[in-house]
């Protein structure tokens, strides 16, 4: 795979006198800009606030609250994993795209920070079991598609033994991007065990994403993908409920089945706790 140029349609760039260096919070970020796969306006948001502020807002209070341990879901180039653990979070970090993991530890070595970065999709248990990686990777987009197909697959008990930390305790965070594969990730066994680790998920959904993934041209055309996104995040919501979960949103205001349904939408942020 090529190192520099455009790599399966996302741009890397050349470096151009050292790295970005950003503020974000009061906290140094450095980026390597000869491996980012993101235009340095993407960082240059986050600084000013302008970009998923919500993500910030709630990784400051849980490392107030005495959380320590992030399990960094869809960590992409690292945005939310150098901010975690410029809090003293320990993190780990689980991305599909190898030139993403490859940006990521990029970015760790020009911030002079450590974390561990596994490139993996992350999916439901039977589906690891069965091995369906042709499946699992057709949940994921174009072009991202080549960069994820020496992935590994790994479930939410393999995301615990991971974490190192012991049920009840607390100290666990996680943040899940909800995009397609994911959905299959959290099923009710998946649940209980997060709910025995009294884990502290933030759910970045994207329901819209399922538009890019629809097999059927004419399913994306006429919009019976949100059938589709309808379908998983409702579920999703009754497995949680189902599981003694608390949801809400980051006003701390309950998300409701009624209003999970219109969810398909729009990307929503729900936190889940125990």
């Amino acid at each position: 795979m090529a190192e520099s140029g455009i790599v399966s349609g996302f741009p890397s760039h050349e470096s151009q006198g050292g790295p970005w260096v950003f503020s974000l919070r009061g906290h140094e970020i450095r980026v390597d800009p000869g491996l980012e796969t993101y235009p340095e306006s993407y960082w240059r948001s986050a600084e000013s606030g302008t970009w998923e502020p919500e993500i910030f807002d709630w990784l400051d209070g849980a490392s107030s609250a005495g959380s320590s341990v992030l399990l960094d879901v869809g960590a992409a180039s690292g945005i939310v994993t150098l901010y975690a653990l410029s809090l003293g979070i320990r993190t780990v970090s689980i991305e599909p795209i190898s030139w993403q993991a490859r940006a990521l530890r990029g970015n760790l070595a020009a911030s002079n920070l450590s974390a561990e970065v596994i490139q993996a999709i992350v999916t439901g248990e039977q589906q690891a079991i069965r091995n369906e990686r042709d499946h699992l990777l057709g949940s994921i987009m174009e072009p991202e598609l080549d960069g994820a197909a020496g992935a590994d697959i790994l479930t939410v008990p393999d995301l615990l033994r991971l974490a190192r930390c012991s049920p009840g305790d607390g100290r666990l965070l996680i943040k899940m991007d909800i995009e397609g594969a994911e959905f299959a990730a959290l099923d009710r066994s998946a649940l209980r065990r997060l709910r025995d680790y009294r884990a502290i998920v933030y759910l970045s959904l994207h329901p819209g994403a399922m538009k890019g993934l629809a097999q059927d041209a004419s399913l994306a055309t006429h919009g019976y993908w949100r059938l589709h996104a309808l379908s998983e995040v409702v579920l999703l919501r009754l497995r949680l409920l189902l599981t003694r979960a608390r949801v809400h949103d980051m006003r701390g205001r309950p998300a409701s089945l009624f209003a999970s349904m219109r969810i398909a939408r729009r990307d929503k942020v729900w936190i889940v706790e125990w």
